[in-house]
């Protein structure tokens, strides 16, 4: 944590910073001030979590840097100074919410003593904020895979922005998802362990928010990531479901995992993998992965793919075949192989070809970055899995109807590149406007706002927010590289609201504050 002490008496701000102990208190960064203007400063350029103030400097009253701080957006916990036994303050000072005042001159004891318990304040309300935030993300995800949240960019952001989520979860990213299946090894015993959630929170290699999403069933996602080491494998998972064996040996758990996808497909994920569960299980604790591409005798490090599915059928040729508009020849390959097997068909071979033609549909579309809300409701609640694979006339009749509404959906993306380049055009040319939003945005280039966040999602690969921030950080860094504006003229010239939030985005998007990344770059030139 970080200390911020303020006083216009040098020596006794240098006193209490090197006569204290203060990483024995819980703060690791101790920074000083001798005015309220300095203070603001320091507030602009670095995370204050405790602010210590005396209350009569010249000029500024340590009160009303307390407001002026507040009011910038800054968020601490205030201790204030006093040379007079008789504290007048004390109205104020409690509807400013400052937790204690110290009499000069401090002593250690009651120094610390105050310091710690605003150590533990700050560390409470961390807790507590983080506990209410994950309700918030389990929330979020479980709309999110049973349909609740409709799984387009533009209602996900939305959701995202209004319960300030957008910084935990990023729309734009890919995720592994997996769906697990918890049952007692103990006949009758249809118990969960209290600590099952904790216990999936903290798993290595696979850590994620598990959702509780059916009886007995937790969806897990991992953001895919650009570190190979991080990424979740084969041998990872099948760790996972051994770490949870040792803890929970009643217990048996099957993990399906299936391919990368994008946020927007995280209930269709959730229903193929719900499928396979219904058709393929375990008597012991398995990982089972979904069109596994590894192993023809359909198994991998202990682990199960159901029949060698992915290495019996075309899947990458029919993958390429839809993005190239191709179904007839899909089509050709299906017929093919319902007929392969004469006048006797085996109802799981027919399986296989009907979740392989999901499996395609999955990979086309989300390489695309489509909707598949659009075709969502014919692909898993409408169509009965088991009265399409009972005959190859049925699964021939499905497989054309769905090839078709996919083929639409991905034919409708290639109209939309122009759209964006006039976004983005718009953006650039306007970024000094604070109001610039997605319905000034789409009242420009003429389209209603919803279509303009999908669009733009969709074929930039991110959201728009990010888009704007992105550019505006862009051209302040040009700035700081360039001129001699201070925070607040370079915030005002690229459309921030203010220095406060310019000085959090920038070091959010760069690692570093304003001031410092002007150094770094000056130094290194």
């Amino acid at each position: 944590m970080t200390i911020l002490l303020v006083d216009d008496e040098y020596y006794l701000i240098q006193g209490l910073k090197s006569s204290t102990d203060w990483a024995l208190l819980g703060i690791d960064t101790v920074l000083c001030a001798y005015s309220a203007a300095q203070a603001m400063k320091v507030f602009s350029e670095n995370s204050v979590d405790i602010l210590l103030t005396d209350v009569e400097m010249p000029r500024v009253f340590g009160l009303q840097l307390i407001k002026d701080a507040a009011a910038a957006g800054y968020e601490f916990v205030s201790i204030l100074l006093t040379g007079h036994s008789n504290f007048n303050y004390a109205k104020e000072a409690i509807s400013l919410k400052v937790l204690d005042y110290l009499l000069k001159p401090v002593e250690t004891a009651e120094l610390e003593a105050t310091v710690r318990k605003a150590v533990e304040l700050i560390s409470s309300q961390r807790r507590f904020r983080t506990g209410a935030r994950d309700l918030e993300l389990v929330s979020f995800w479980r709309k999110l895979y049973t349909g609740e949240l409709m799984p387009e960019s533009s209602h996900i952001e939305s959701y995202l922005e209004e319960h300030n989520l957008i910084s935990f979860v990023d729309p734009s990213a890919r995720f592994f998802y997996s769906y697990l299946r918890v049952r007692s090894a103990l006949a009758g015993d249809l118990s969960m362990p209290a600590s099952l959630t904790e216990e999936l929170r903290v798993a290595p290699r696979l850590k994620s928010l598990p959702v509780p999403v059916d009886q007995g069933g937790f969806m897990l996602c991992t953001p895919v990531s650009s570190d190979p080491d991080s990424t979740p494998s084969h041998q990872s998972a099948q760790d996972f479901l051994d770490r949870l064996c040792g803890v929970f040996p009643d217990m048996r758990f099957i993990l399906y995992t299936s391919d990368d996808a994008p946020l927007t497909a995280a209930p269709y994920a959730y229903e193929l993998l719900k499928q396979y569960s219904s058709r393929y299980t375990s008597a012991a604790s398995r990982v089972i992965y979904i069109m596994d591409p590894e192993g023809d005798d359909g198994t991998q490090n202990g682990a199960v793919s159901p029949g060698g599915i992915k290495s019996d059928l075309p899947l990458e040729r029919w993958e390429e075949r839809l993005l190239q508009g191709r179904i007839d020849d899909i089509l050709f390959d299906v017929r093919s192989l319902a007929a392969a097997g004469g006048k006797v068909y085996s109802t799981r071979y027919l399986a296989s070809i009907y979740y392989g033609i999901l499996h395609c549909i999955f990979a086309a579309v989300s390489r695309q970055q489509s909707s598949l809300s659009d075709i969502h409701d014919r692909l898993l609640t409408q169509a009965d899995q088991a009265q399409i694979t009972s005959s190859p006339s049925g699964l021939i009749a499905w497989a054309q109807s769905v090839l078709r509404q996919t083929d639409d959906i991905l034919r409708q993306n290639t109209k939309d590149v122009s759209v964006l380049e006039q976004i983005r055009q718009y953006i650039l040319s306007h970024l000094s406007d604070p109001a610039l939003d997605r319905g000034q945005i789409a009242e420009a280039v003429h389209i209603t706002p919803d279509y303009l966040s999908y669009v733009f999602h969709r074929e930039s690969g991110t959201t728009l927010s990010s888009y704007i921030t992105g550019e505006r950080i862009k051209a302040a860094k040009k700035l700081l590289l360039t001129t001699d504006d201070g925070a607040q003229e370079i915030a005002e010239k690229v459309g921030f609201s203010g220095a406060a939030y310019f000085h959090r985005q920038f070091k959010k998007y760069t690692g570093v504050t304003p001031n410092a990344y002007r150094q770094q770059k000056g130094s290194a030139d």
